[in-house]
């Protein structure tokens, strides 16, 4: 009898089996096909070093401006597909260690409920093996959202996954879904040298971000000259002599787009079909998620759900949370999962990231805002990076000067979001960041500057 499963090795099981494993608890993590789960070996972390290579690959264009001049690069895409197994490798064993060392087990099979209390695993030979536990977590994640008229079976048709393990370049390269996926991706293979286009089926790329965060990205997709369709659906693809060619429908009319290989990203779904759930008198939502309360815990007693089977929003670093909290309260330490924002980051060039309420949201809560914007084009550093693309802003109530968030586009924002959302969960004021002391020549000024602009104390802009 285990005190803890946990069903799912990503981001949010394997961290949830190492805290439960760290409380006493004796605990098992089971997977069915690898470590890490997906984010690990066939999303955030691949995506990311294809989409750094793909940044390496263009860097003579960004060089000749500094009166540095070099030939193109010659890509070895098998070469490059080996340097990212091999991250893969190392941060997937490195978890076996982790997950092991903390003195969890470790078992790979496939598991269903066979009744309360009870997983039945089967095993890649066809043996199966019943598991009794006290608690049990579904950390099982998300899968791409497929589209009939492009079907996986045909080996031309690309998700994501097979985006990222592919071993060719391909000439001409379609993406459905003008999502964070479908770009990231986009731009990796604009980057090796693919001619793009991306059909989207509403108004404007990243349908859910401020229009003023996605056209810094805009202007950077006309300069990689990646095509871009908007208000457009493809409706189906037919085979020619040299190519498939895409059936569009767009608002002026049908057009033919071509394609060497068609990649599909319109979304992803929860992965909570054939877990046994009617077993233990457990029904997902309309749209496939697992409700939960504060505390993980599903509407069955010793069930518990986390990550991207629970809902959005569908991010490695929101199911890892989750993770330690529900570990905590299996382990029945006072713990909920209670944060004041999390931040989402998408790795597009330039990048984008945000954390609390948009102005749009902050004003339709009711809020009196105030907003301090600070763009890169004023900021020292940026310009001797040649990235003075984009900009902070923040967002914050103008009475008090509580910080309700911050966006930011540009080059490395990833890595400046963090203290936003740090400001929001400690309640931090606009003043509270205008008095920190950032270094000098740093990005991460530009967060101050913007509290600066905000206060109407801006030093390094003329004020609007």
């Amino acid at each position: 009898m285990y005190d803890a499963v946990i069903i799912g090795s990503g981001p949010g099981g394997y961290v949830t089996a190492i805290r439960s494993a760290q409380n006493g608890l004796k605990t098992l993590l089971i997977d069915e096909k690898y470590m890490g789960g997906v984010c690990l070996n066939v999303g955030c972390i691949p995506s990311k070093a294809l989409i750094h290579a793909a940044h390496v690959a263009q860097i003579q264009n960004e060089a000749a401006d500094m009166g540095i001049e070099f030939q193109s690069p010659i890509i070895n895409i098998e070469k490059l597909q080996k340097w990212r197994a091999d991250i893969v490798s190392r941060l997937t064993k490195g978890i076996e260690r982790l997950v092991s060392g903390n003195g969890a087990e470790i078992k790979m099979g496939r598991a269903r409920f066979s009744g309360p209390g009870t997983i039945e695993m089967t095993k890649s030979d066809g043996s199966t093996e019943t598991i009794k536990a006290r608690n049990i977590v579904l950390a099982t994640g998300s899968s791409p959202i497929n589209i009939p008229s492009f079907p996986l079976s045909d080996e031309r048709i690309w998700d994501s996954t097979r985006a990222l393990e592919s071993n060719m370049i391909p000439g001409k390269l379609a993406v459905i879904g003008g999502g964070y996926i479908g770009i990231e991706l986009g731009q990796v293979y604009a980057g090796l040298g693919t001619d793009v286009t991306v059909i989207e089926a509403t108004a404007g790329l990243l349908p859910t971000m401020p229009k003023d965060l996605v056209q810094p990205l805009m202007r950077r997709l006309r300069e990689q000259k990646v095509n871009v369709l908007t208000n457009a659906k493809a409706a189906g693809f037919r085979e020619t002599k040299n190519a498939l060619v895409l059936d569009v429908e767009t608002k002026t009319g049908p057009i033919e787009v071509p394609a060497d290989r068609v990649l599909v990203t319109v979304g992803r779904r929860p992965n909570s079909d054939d877990l046994g759930l009617d077993r233990i008198g457990l029904t997902p939502d309309d749209r496939g998620f697992i409700p939960v309360n504060d505390r993980l815990e599903t509407g069955v007693e010793g069930v518990y759900a986390i990550g991207d089977v629970t809902g959005n929003p569908m991010l490695a670093h929101r199911a890892s949370k989750m993770g330690e909290v529900c570990a905590d309260v299996m382990a029945g330490k006072p713990a909920a999962f209670d944060a004041a924002a999390i931040p989402a980051v998408v790795f597009t060039d330039p990048e984008i990231a945000m954390t609390g309420l948009t102005e749009k949201e902050a004003r339709d809560a009711g809020n009196d805002v105030v907003v301090g914007k600070f763009p890169f084009a004023a900021s020292g550093r940026a310009m001797t990076m040649n990235h003075t693309r984009g900009f902070v802003k923040i967002v914050a109530e103008r009475d008090s000067g509580a910080i309700l968030g911050v966006q930011a586009v540009g080059h490395a924002v990833s890595d400046l979001i963090a203290e936003g959302t740090l400001s929001i969960e400690m309640g931090a004021m606009l003043d509270d960041v205008a008095a920190t002391i950032h270094p000098h020549p740093t990005l991460s000024e530009s967060i101050m500057e913007a509290a600066l602009v905000a206060l109407g104390e801006a030093v390094h802009i003329l004020p609007r």
